[in-house]
């Protein structure tokens, strides 16, 4: 391997240091398996860890494998190649190292989550304006006014997110951590502290054994002259250890032993460094992004040449409704021409904190994939839309089943290079081919198309709606559209609509209405109607076969009319997704016919047991207290059923 190249002749690595502006640097270490973003402010040096291992091409970013280094020991060291590389080859008033997903956060703190670290969802442009790393003056003056800045001491027991908090560093690490280090690990590295580092052995010793808090994490930003005594401390006792280590059998997670010890290294070296020398220094909280992927524009596809018309069609997955899709996907597929092609993109989180979660939505998305396999004239895409929903992807941070409600409030900004989409949820399923709707939208004047939300607005046109508590202005009431089927000429909505006003509003609003509301409100002027045989609702509560009757009562007549001459639905709305395995009517068992097609029926009988054992225990709980506060035959009984709403007089019945 060729690792002794001459330092790159780069701008960012000369020294640059005056009297007044000292010259910083901050190293971050970067993985050479994951393409991520990087900060675009000049403090922050992105650098490969064990880049001789790179066997990418034209890669620009600066790695570890020039000059005097170590990039050959990224498996046992980690980021600890790229500090070694900094400190032998660079020149610097101040030193810093921080990780491609782990940042110090110079603005607004975070929640803290387990030791002490504050979380955010994707490295976006929103998010590194919100810890502040996006200001070089900023950074540079709270940098100034520090020889040493370090990550918080977190509480054994406290602040830990660990099944068995210890009391002490050597405790913590032994009970939750068995796989990582072997138990005489910690006494091979207090031997060698007491033989190469004796002046550290009594806090070192009092670290392992009695301290009661620990710091890790091995991000830092001090002087020069503290770097300089911190990696001569550091790397001859991890390079000792590393001699006594018998690795042989170890896993790949063992094997990297010595990056682990350095992280006590870290500590102790902190721990005693400031409190044997006069020195300013501070914490300040790390900021961990879950998702650190570079931003990819999602591009059309262009397929003229062979077909006579491209449908672009939207999914908002979340990570519990991709069976869901598979019989909306399937349906789709059932009833289109040969003669177009469909694109398909599935809007989603990629993270999950849950590796279990994140393989099985995997999983998923596979077979997802294998619908369309043998389909020449369709594709299906994976996009996350992170960087494209601004300040809501900090707010759906812990809201994760939440985020895909409101991608449809952003389309126009997601699918920036689109003229055309259709935008439909999992609640849909078709009988006719989706390509009519495109033509829908082709207008000068035409922006979004939906079909009105007949069950909503009789159900908020009713004599109870002023306990309802909604927010939709009454004016607009009647102009209800149902979102679970959205035309967007996103051409046209872009010259009429802002983002940053979008975002304002939502954060605004966001936790006083539901998304089908907010979308309601926010774009109800430019919203014009399809026909309901687009999205012919279905209602599938058990018990309640004439609850959609119950809301008919009180929508505008002209509404109702429309829906009971429709004969031949073309897209039909399953409304409540829990209730389909256990109502049967013919959409139900199209639906299931559907569904059988698809290499998710293997779930089928799942979903039907779990969803109807709930349903079944609900209403027999319900019957139980209705009875037992108005009893058969009672005058009460009598007097309740006069006044209920017709759609819940059958729990009544005698």
């Amino acid at each position: 391997m060729e690792n002794n190249r001459a330092i790159p002749d780069d701008e960012r690595l000369k020294y640059k240091g005056t009297n007044d502006n000292p010259d910083i640097k901050i190293f971050v270490s970067n993985r050479i398996d994951l393409d991520s973003e990087i900060v675009d402010n000049p403090l922050y040096i992105p650098v490969r860890c064990g880049a001789v291992y790179d066997k990418r091409k034209n890669v620009e970013m600066l790695g570890d494998d020039t000059g005097d280094n170590i990039s050959e020991k990224r498996m046992i060291y980690c980021e600890l190649t790229v500090q070694y590389w900094a400190w032998k080859n660079i020149d610097a008033d101040y030193y810093g190292l921080c990780h491609y997903r782990r940042y110090f956060n110079f603005g607004e703190k975070l929640p803290n989550i387990g030791l002490k670290q504050g979380v955010l969802d994707a490295l976006t442009e929103e998010n590194i304006k919100k810890i502040g790393i996006d200001d070089k003056e900023k950074v540079i003056e709270e940098i100034k006014k520090w020889d040493l800045i370090v990550t918080p001491m977190y509480e054994m027991g406290k602040d830990t997110i660990a099944k068995f908090p210890g009391r002490n560093a050597r405790e913590l690490w032994e009970k939750n951590c068995p796989n990582f280090l072997e138990p005489k690990s910690f006494d091979v590295m207090l031997n060698i502290i007491k033989e190469l580092a004796p002046d550290y052995y009594k806090d070192a010793e009092y670290y392992m054994h009695r301290k009661k808090n620990s710091r890790g994490f091995d991000c830092y930003i001090m002087k020069k002259e503290l770097f300089f005594s911190f990696c001569e401390f550091e790397y001859p006792l991890l390079g000792e250890f590393e001699r006594r280590s018998k690795t042989e059998g170890y896993s790949t997670t063992q094997h990297r032993n010595v990056a682990y010890m350095s992280e006590w290294l870290y500590d102790i070296w902190i721990y005693h460094t400031t409190k044997n020398k006069q020195i300013k220094w501070t914490e300040k909280q790390l900021a961990v992004f879950n998702d650190t992927s570079k931003r990819k524009i999602l591009e059309p596809i262009n397929r003229s040449e062979k077909y006579e018309k491209t449908v672009p069609i939207v999914f908002a997955l979340s990570d519990t409704n991709r069976f869901f899709y598979a019989t909306v996907l399937q349906s789709i597929i059932d009833h289109s021409n040969d003669n177009y092609y469909y694109d398909i993109i599935c809007l989603q989180q990629t993270y999950n904190s849950c590796k279990w979660d994140m393989y099985l939505i995997k999983q998923e998305n596979d077979l997802l994939r294998m619908i369309i396999d043998d389909k020449d004239n369709f594709s299906l895409r994976f996009y996350d839309p992170a960087h494209d929903i601004g300040k809501l992807d900090y707010y759906f941070n812990n809201k994760r089943n939440e985020e895909n409600l409101y991608y449809k409030l952003f389309l126009p900004w997601i699918l920036k290079n689109y003229e055309k989409v259709i935008y439909v949820e999992d609640v849909m399923f078709f009988d006719s081919d989706v390509a009519e709707l495109v033509n829908m939208i082709e207008g000068e004047g035409d922006y979004i198309k939906a079909a009105f939300d007949i069950k909503w607005i009789g159900k908020h046109r009713n004599y109870i709606h002023e306990k309802l508590d909604t927010k939709v202005d009454a004016e607009h009431v009647c102009k209800f559209k149902d979102t679970s089927l959205i035309l967007f000429n996103l051409n046209n909505l872009r010259q009429r609509v802002v983002k940053q006003d979008v975002e304002k509003y939502l954060l605004l609003n966001i936790e006083k209405m539901e998304d089908n509301e907010l979308f309601n409100e926010l774009y109800w002027r430019y919203i014009s109607e399809i026909g309901l045989e687009w999205n012919y609702l279905q209602y599938n509560e058990p018990n309640f076969s004439d609850g959609l009757t119950g809301y008919f009562d009180t929508a505008p007549s002209e509404l109702t009319t429309e829906y009971n001459d429709i004969k031949e639905p073309k897209g039909i709305n399953i409304n409540n997704k829990d209730h389909i395995f256990i109502v049967n009517n013919i959409y139900t068992v199209r639906w299931m016919n559907t569904i059988e097609k698809t290499p998710f029926k293997f779930l089928l009988r799942k979903y039907q047991l779990i969803l109807a054992s709930k349903a079944n225990y609900r209403e027999k709980i319900f019957k139980r207290i209705i009875n037992k506060l108005f009893p058969y035959n009672s005058v009460r009984r009598d007097a309740i059923k006069k006044i209920v709403p017709h759609s819940l007089k059958i729990w009544f019945n005698n």
